[in-house]
Order: C-alpha cells, then structure tokens, then sequence
C-alpha cells in the first residue's frame, strides 16, 4: 500500500511541476508550485521522513512561496503577463530534462539503486538537526544567506519597477528636506 501512495503522490507531483512551468499567469504558476510543494511533502511523510515533510510544507510551501506571491502581487498585473519563451532557452529546458530522465531510466534499469535499510533513527529530528548543524553547517548557512539577498534584490527591483515608486534622486535645484528646513540650515 505504501509503494501506491509513493507513485500516487509522486505522479501527482510530476503533473503539477508541469503545470507550474507551462502557465503563463505567474500567480497561477506559483500556486501549482505549492500544490507541487505539498506532493512532495506526502512523498516524504510515505519514505518516513516525518520531520522532512513537516520541514518541507512550513518552509517552502509556507514561507517562500509567501514570499514569491508577495513579489509576484507586488509586481503589479501589467507585470505579470508572460512573453512566449525564448527558442534557444526552450530547447535547452527540453534538452536538459530529456538528459535527467536518461540518466534515471538508466539508473532504474541498472538495478544499483538499493540503498539498504535504515536505522530507526533516520529521519528523527535529533538526527537531522545532529547532521545539519556539525557537518553541513556552512552549506546552512550560506543557503540563508543567499536566501536572504535573493529576497531582498527581488524587493529593491520590484519598487524601482513599480509606478508611483518614490525616488531616490531628487532633481537640480528641488529642496531636498520639507519646508523651511533649508532656511534654518543657512541661518
């Protein structure tokens, strides 16, 4: 039964990872994107990875996904319609993922892909933070940290896109503070 939830859940998440590319609208793309999200969290609760789904529907189903519908939103709706796709970029898309799916196909069928069984504590939450926080701390780390400036260039481009932004720079000869407060510097 579990082996039908695996496939059951996985296929449903391939479809909705399709779904999330081929939209032109980038809020209905994004909400593909979660439903693709919440897919591969049940993949993850059926493997036993409890702590890993919860992981996965909290912080990218939950928070990053907030925070792209935000910029998306924020873009305004004249933003959002997409252009048809560039040939080349298209190709190489299709070129890429018909290299992937190669590569698992040939794994499948090569049989190699017994990864042997598991202790009971694979997957608990002393375990994974134990791993998390000692061997691969700096990758953790940096994912923030890249995280981070990702959010807050997608922000600093969006106001500077968006009508009726206020600028930074003020012209030639306009006062640069409210009202009088020039006249009480040169005083």
């Amino acid at each position: 039964m579990q082996g039908l939830f695996f496939y059951l859940f996985g296929t449903v998440a391939v479809i909705s990872a399709l779904l999330t590319i081929t939209r032109r609208d980038p809020v209905t793309s994004a909400f593909w994107l979660i439903f693709c999200f919440l897919n591969v969290a049940a993949l993850f609760a059926t493997l036993s990875a409890h702590l890993i789904a919860v992981l996965q529907i909290l912080i990218y189903a939950g928070a990053i996904m907030v925070f792209f519908l935000f910029v998306t939103m924020f873009l305004g709706k004249e933003k959002r319609s997409a252009e048809r796709p560039n040939p080349v970029v298209f190709g190489v898309g299709v070129l890429t993922v018909g290299a992937i799916a190669g590569g698992l196909m040939r794994l499948v069928r090569s049989g190699s892909h017994d990864f042997g069984e598991v202790g009971p504590e694979h997957g608990t939450i002393e375990a994974v933070s134990r791993l998390l926080l000692s061997n691969y701390l700096f990758a953790f780390e940096l994912t923030g940290l890249l995280l981070t400036v990702a959010m807050v260039g997608a922000v600093l481009l969006a106001r500077r896109e968006a009508k009726g932004a206020r600028a930074t720079r003020t012209p030639a000869g306009a006062p640069s503070g409210p009202a009088g407060v020039e006249e009480v510097a040169d005083a």
